[in-house]
């Protein structure tokens, strides 16, 4: 329907404007709104305000809808007519006067309607100061002298100015949003210089928009050298996102200020380093069971072992060594929001810290090691939120040899089957935001209604939440147009595994973008390569309409599975895949993307590990040796069929000398090269030559054969 209607963008808006029930259609409006100003196109533009003008009362808020969007997105103005200037100057005295005041400055360059702007302006300067207007009406008045910020130099620190003043967190984080969608890189200084003076539950507000541009990042980097931000106040999660920035500059920026500020940080790496050669050894399950029990199970539940106060650990000994190592080590680097300790101060001046296990208008429930503590609300003098979790640093002083323990007792427990794999460093985006066409649609993403180690099908996965890291999901480069945001993904990622020995790999994913519907498409759609230690590879290749299907609605295909209850919102599946080479260690895998109008998306992967005495194939190439027939005349174990093609025939009509190829394909393509027909192309004959046919009869000349030379055209 947009694509149709897209044609005559703003006679399609005016029709949809007219309907008895206009609001239904706000989603095609919006749509077409942007399309105009994406494409740039100010003809359409203006002839689309010239029909605002003309609709009725009623229409104000879709009115208001699309003057926003073509004031954030088009980027000329259109040549000033009477029959614009006078639409102008009706909308600007209409209900929709704030949306169509950007504009109407922009646009008039004669200064007819210079007189009613400076007027408008000024009662949008007195509305976002107000402190006694409700938060509606005082954003309203924010959003609209954002628009005006390029016409008037001192509109931006005006409207800056009210995140210090009087006005509800919401008021402010509303506001905060509003000056994250512009491209100002004044908003960055401005946010940063603001970041300090913020309530608590406002700032992650001003960090999620900072980190948006990298410019603005950056300036948020120059506050901290300053100290005009406080880097003890950032909290590890913060710190975290600013050394993982999706801009190297940033990241790269971040590290060496943060290492120099808070050399703490540094220090736990070193600590991390030094104990894994150790931690990766065999362990006494034991010993690390009575070594839980005393240091771990006072504040952590573990199966039906352990005290309900910290994070649920059952599950976790699904994951590597690594993982576990890190999180026991430094417990700070990644902390769950939910499990942050927050610290109360009441007006008598009592002080409570814990994790808020209930909060309602009456009171705020703690959880601590000193057990469940009720504050009344109305006894608070501040809260604050740490940003750090309860459980204390420190450890590492337990040695390699006991956390070596205490982690082969965890992955005893609920680890000996499965491992889950670390995706930290292969994510490439966040269900945070819109993964497909455009980021700010937030609606093509998806929301877990679990995250951590969730079991789908009998296999334990981690999903990572979208709070925890910069990026918790795996999306490769695809989509139809280049201007998606699908295209600006990577088109390889590599995730390091670690050495352990499996024999199948589990995917929780299996969608798209711009999938699968149903409608015959099985193009490849993703390739996965394993790498073991032994330098052997195996290749994996994955189909829409096979593994993959299209993410929005449930679309169900052979080679998956649906994943029942894993989000509120459109669909995930999973699938599973044994190796080939069979029981082997692991040391990487690369997933890479055909670059196709399709996305492929992975949430996560899931080694199942085999026989620890199970010994690998032995194949240089990556490939089982073929031997299919013994001295017996029996099948050999290790031959594993991986085709059920028929082995073409000659067709009943040739004559003369007959030749079956056998290999085709392409010398990279070891699958097809060893084991398929080509019968793309040797069509029509199926994989033999009819030299009759093809020679142009020469065949008589043929008919004593001794050598066939072919050669290939480059």
């Amino acid at each position: 329907a947009i694509g149709a209607a897209a044609q005559n963008p703003a006679a399609s808006i005016a029709a949809a404007l007219d309907s008895a029930d206009p609001a239904p259609l706000a989603p095609l409006v919006s749509a077409l709104a942007l399309g105009i100003g994406e494409k740039n196109n100010a003809d359409a533009a203006a002839k689309l305000v010239i029909a605002l003008a003309s609709k009725p009362a009623s229409a104000d808020p879709l009115k208001r809808s699309i003057l926003d969007t073509l004031g954030k997105s088009l980027k000329d103005a259109p040549a000033m007519t009477p029959e614009l200037s006078s639409a102008l100057a009706k909308l600007l005295a209409s209900g929709a006067s704030g949306s169509a005041l950007p504009l109407a400055a922009k646009w008039d360059k004669t200064g007819a309607l210079k007189g009613e702007v400076a007027r408008l302006t000024g009662a949008l300067l007195s509305g976002v100061a107000n402190a006694a207007a409700d938060d509606t009406t005082r954003l309203a008045a924010a959003q609209s002298l954002i628009g005006l910020r390029s016409s008037d130099a001192t509109i931006l620190p005006t409207v800056v100015k009210q995140l210090a003043a009087p006005g509800t967190p919401g008021f402010k984080r509303a506001l905060i949003a509003a000056l994250g969608e512009t491209d100002d890189a004044s908003v960055g200084a401005a946010l940063s210089a603001a970041y300090s003076k913020l309530p608590a539950d406002v700032q992650p507000a001003a960090f999620d928009a900072v980190l948006k541009r990298a410019d603005w990042a950056l300036a948020f980097l120059d506050a901290v050298k300053a100290k005009t931000v406080d880097v003890t106040t950032l909290g590890p999660t913060t710190a975290a996102r600013l050394r993982t920035h999706p801009d190297k500059t940033v990241a790269a920026r971040a590290n060496e200020m943060l290492n120099e500020l808070n050399p703490m940080a540094k220090a736990k790496k070193d600590a991390i380093a030094k104990l894994m050669p150790v931690v990766e050894g065999k362990g006494d399950i034991a010993k690390g069971k009575a070594a839980f029990t005393a240091a771990c199970a006072i504040c952590h539940k573990f199966g039906d072992v352990g005290v309900d106060l910290g994070p649920t650990l059952t599950g976790m000994g699904s994951h590597g060594a690594s993982e576990l190592l890190s999180a026991i080590v430094d417990p700070n680097a990644e902390v769950d929001p939910s499990f942050a300790a927050w610290n109360l101060e009441t007006k008598d001046g009592q002080f409570f810290a814990g994790i808020i296990a209930a909060e309602n208008p009456a009171s705020i429930t703690l959880k601590s090691l000193a057990g469940v503590q009720e504050v009344k609300t109305a006894a608070i003098k501040s809260r604050a939120n740490t940003g750090r979790s309860l459980m204390p640093e420190g450890f590492e002083g337990l040695g390699g040899e006991t956390l070596r323990d205490i982690i082969a007792y965890m992955q005893s427990v609920d680890g000996g089957r499965f491992r889950t794999l670390d995706l930290r460093d292969a994510f490439t985006a966040t269900t945070a935001l819109g993964l497909y066409a455009d980021q700010n649609t937030k609606s093509d993403s998806f929301i877990f209604t679990k995250t951590g180690t969730v079991n789908v099908g009998g296999i334990p996965f981690n999903i990572v939440p979208p709070d925890k890291l910069p990026r918790n999901i795996i999306v490769l480069k695809g989509g139809p147009t280049p201007a998606v945001v699908g295209k600006t993904m990577p088109q390889r990622v590599e995730v390091k595994v670690g050495g352990f020995k499996a024999n199948r790999l589990h995917f929780l994913g299996g969608v798209t973008g711009w999938g699968f519907q149903n409608n015959g498409d099985t193009s490849d759609v993703m390739k996965v390569t394993i790498h073991t230690t032994q330098g052997q590879r195996e290749g994996m290749t994955f189909k829409n309409g096979v593994e993959f299907s299209d993410y929005y609605n449930r679309v169900d295909v052979p080679g998956s599975k649906f994943a029942e209850g894993v989000v509120k919102n459109h669909q995930m599946r999973w699938f599973s895949k044994a190796l080939a080479l069979g029981a082997v260690e692991i040391d990487r895998i690369t997933l890479e993307s055909l670059d196709g109008s399709a996305v492929p998306t992975l949430v996560a992967i899931t080694a199942e590990l085999a026989d620890p005495n199970a010994k690998p194939l032995q194949s240089g190439t990556g490939v089982p040796p073929v031997n299919p027939k013994n001295s017996a005349g029996t099948a050999e174990p290790l031959f594993k069929p991986q085709f059920s093609d028929p082995v073409p025939q000659p067709p009943a009509t040739a004559k003369g000398p007959r030749v079956l190829l056998v290999g085709g394909g392409s010398s990279h393509d070891f699958v097809k090269f060893f084991g398929a027909a080509d019968k793309a192309t040797l069509t029509p004959t199926v994989g033999w030559v009819d030299f009759t046919q093809n020679l142009n009869g020469i065949a008589p000349i043929l008919k004593d054969i001794d050598v066939l030379v072919l050669s290939a055209n480059q």
